[in-house]
């Protein structure tokens, strides 16, 4: 790391000298903490795309990457050494995704957030981590640790928001990925649950998919368009039904993220039409899929369709 850059650096690596000599980042901890107070995957044990994607990224790049998902007390107990602590938080896991930047970061190691919450409150976050990430993270993540590592500036990096001799620096917001099926399929391999069952409406594992982006009503109340704009960005049919067949649905629930499943509905009937046709491949669960893709087909098209009578005649369509 060349000293112009030390000494164009975050506070911390000023306050602290004898790290500036600090090996180049190589291995990465991901965590998204848990938290006690009720919120909307209080009764979803799911496993979080957003982390486990970036490990997944950042795997292939070439670091050793381990992602967590489990209670504050339980990970900081574990008191991992890494080169990098990235962290994941909603509002409701704020404070504690704060205390575990708190204290990795009083370990010397350099802490990143990203997340719904501290897009729209990067100061905030700011008070505790030593850099944050608004906004989608793929494209930036990567770019830091390019950073961190010496090999562009900070100002380069996409989205990204920190101190510099006490004063805040925030770069513009990263461009929203355009071709999400450039994106690879998240390894759950990666994910260390710390024994927690990953379930949802039964006891069997869930398996979370996203399958677009956005949401083009930029409600007043909705965090959606901060972090991932007005634009509806969706996968290709064929890339949502070749994840899709990676796991059997005799053992797994799957489990929609989106923000907004149905905004453009001619992709979701084909996509829900290629379920149906694609339903051998899922396991044999065939009556399952047919019959939830039938009732959700039939509920958009009463709920988008300006005219209900569009709905029966397609039910019937896709029964041929």
């Amino acid at each position: 790391m060349s000293q112009d850059y030390i000494e164009s650096s975050d506070d911390f690596w000023n306050n602290h000298p004898e790290l500036r000599e600090r090996k180049k980042i190589q291995k990465i901890i991901f965590v998204e903490p848990k938290t006690e107070k009720l919120h909307i995957y209080s009764k979803f044990e799911l496993p979080r795309i957003g982390t486990v994607l970036l490990a997944t990224i950042m795997k292939k790049l070439g670091y050793e990457c381990r992602a967590y998902y489990m209670k504050t007390d339980d990970f900081l107990a574990k008191k991992f050494s890494a080169d990098l602590i990235c962290i994941s938080t909603i509002t409701t896991t704020a404070p504690a995704a704060f205390k575990i930047a708190e204290y990795y970061k009083s370990q010397h190691i350099p802490v990143v957030i990203g997340g719904p919450h501290v897009t729209a409150l990067p100061e905030e976050a700011l008070e505790y981590a030593d850099y944050v990430i608004r906004g989608e993270g793929e494209i930036p993540l990567p770019e830091l640790v390019e950073a961190l590592n010496g090999d562009r500036e900070l100002e380069s990096v996409q989205g990204l928001a920190w101190k510099e001799k006490g004063t805040i620096k925030m770069n513009e917001l990263p461009y929203p990925i355009e071709d999400l099926d450039a994106l690879p399929f998240p390894d759950y391999n990666l994910l260390d649950t710390g024994g927690t069952k990953m379930s949802g409406l039964s006891l069997k594992p869930t398996i979370p998919f996203q399958t677009s982006r956005g949401c083009p009503f930029d409600c007043k109340f909705c965090s959606v368009t901060a972090m991932f704009g007005k634009k509806f960005r969706y996968r290709s049919v064929e890339s949502v039904i070749e994840e899709m067949k990676l796991y059997n649905p005799k053992e797994h629930i799957f489990f929609f993220y989106d923000d907004n499943f149905s905004a453009n509905n001619t992709r979701t009937k084909n996509l829900l039409r290629a379920m149906i046709n694609n339903k051998e491949n899922f396991g044999g669960h065939l009556n399952g899929v047919h019959k939830f893709v039938l009732i959700l087909q039939k509920m958009l098209n009463y709920s988008i369709c300006c005219e209900k009578r569009d709905a029966i005649p397609y039910i019937s369509e896709l029964n041929q």
